[in-house]
């Protein structure tokens, strides 16, 4: 006979699953103390079990707000309007052009004209991360073929019965979406862009047709990537999963040859896991630094860990850290391996230091440092 907490788990609405946990008697004095027999359990609140499949695929774009902010997210090469000027341009440059520009070097670029760079890179980035637009997908298909319908334009002059006159020359706008992710993404090496003057116009008929696409293509994304779900997560649409707890023992027949009888308890209040990151006001663990300016201190921190280097990454760490900045270090030299040991009470008060940094910086932002950080001094033992 089904109880009346069964019956309601039974009609729940939501999945419910079943998790049966070992109950242990606890010591014979508390038990003594109490006047009864006391059972305990230790009870789970994470695990590294993984749904095998992802949630349900979002259908992106069906609450007009969310399709309004999509559409907004878009670079503007996507959406209605008229022809846009594109940088640098009617110049031609290679990918070593665009990476020693970017380290402020010599090149066929300046840095100023690489910066100037950064919303047509933008724009490749989001077809390429966002939306997989150069694969080999339906949706990648979509949107490539709707960008074929735009034009690029660039302005040459010609001898028109030996008059020299000003014609504009276009080609699709997937094709030189191609050749900019072989310089500016890729950075294929020997890989030249030649910059027309002006992204052609987008009709309102094109510009809608790409937003579905994209949708699409969002969709394959996600399928994709199939974001798993942890047993003791929240869902990823925001519902706090809540949980029950029932007891039960099987008591051995006090006559032999009898079967056992299982005895249950009432089911519990319904529970939720709190957060990681919510504090329990639990005592806090205190890690103790080195004083680093203790000579004794010094001495008694000896390597404690160690990392097997390949040659080539071994190679490059050895070189001079400014061409490291730079971006002129390389793996040649010895083809040796090296094993380094490092101090880890070093190691992490080098952290500690450089996150203090780094909070205070944010702290500019976000304001949170009242929350984050609370020192207070402690006496030094005589």
């Amino acid at each position: 006979m089904l109880t009346a907490g069964s019956l309601k788990l039974a009609n729940a609405k939501v999945p419910v699953e079943e998790q049966v946990i070992p109950l242990f008697v606890a010591p014979p004095e508390v038990c003594d103390s109490a006047a009864r027999t006391v059972l305990f359990a230790h009870l789970p609140v994470t695990a590294s079990e993984m749904t095998e499949s992802g949630p349900d695929i979002p259908n992106y774009g069906q609450d007009p707000q969310e399709r309004a902010q999509l559409q907004e997210h878009l670079v503007s090469y996507l959406k209605v309007g008229s022809a846009t000027p594109l940088p640098l341009a009617n110049r031609g440059f290679t990918s070593e052009d665009f990476k020693a520009a970017a380290q402020s070097q010599a090149s066929a670029i300046t840095h100023a004209e690489y910066e100037s760079l950064d919303k047509l890179t933008l724009f490749l980035q989001q077809l390429h991360h966002e939306f997989d637009a150069f694969g080999t997908s339906a949706p990648a298909q979509t949107i490539m073929s709707e960008l074929a319908k735009i034009n690029v334009e660039t302005d040459v002059t010609e001898l028109v019965l030996g008059v020299p006159k000003l014609v504009t020359k276009t080609r699709p706008a997937s094709d030189f979406v191609r050749e900019a992710k072989r310089v500016l993404l890729d950075t294929e090496p020997g890989a030249t862009l030649n910059m027309p003057h002006r992204w052609g116009a987008v009709s309102q008929t094109i510009a809608d047709a790409i937003f579905t696409a994209t949708l699409d293509a969002l969709k394959a994304q996600y399928a994709r990537v199939k974001p798993a779900t942890g047993r003791y997560e929240a869902t990823r649409a925001g519902e706090e999963p809540r949980y029950v707890l029932r007891a039960f023992i099987r008591l051995k027949a006090e006559t032999e040859g009898c079967p056992t009888r299982l005895v249950w308890s009432q089911y519990s209040e319904p529970y939720t896991i709190a957060p990681w990151w919510e504090s329990s006001g639990a005592p806090v663990p205190v890690i103790a630094m080195p004083d680093l300016f203790d000579p004794n201190a010094l001495k008694a921190l000896k390597p404690n860990v160690a990392f097997a280097l390949p040659p080539k990454l071994a190679n490059l760490l050895r070189k001079d850290p400014k061409k490291l900045r730079d971006g002129e270090g390389d793996g040649k030299g010895w083809e040796i391996g090296w094993i380094c040991s490092f101090s880890l009470p070093i190691i992490t008060l080098c952290a500690f230091i450089v996150l203090n940094i780094f909070l205070s910086l944010f702290a500019m932002i976000f304001f949170w440092l009242p929350f984050l950080k609370i020192c207070i001094p402690y006496p030094k033992s005589k």
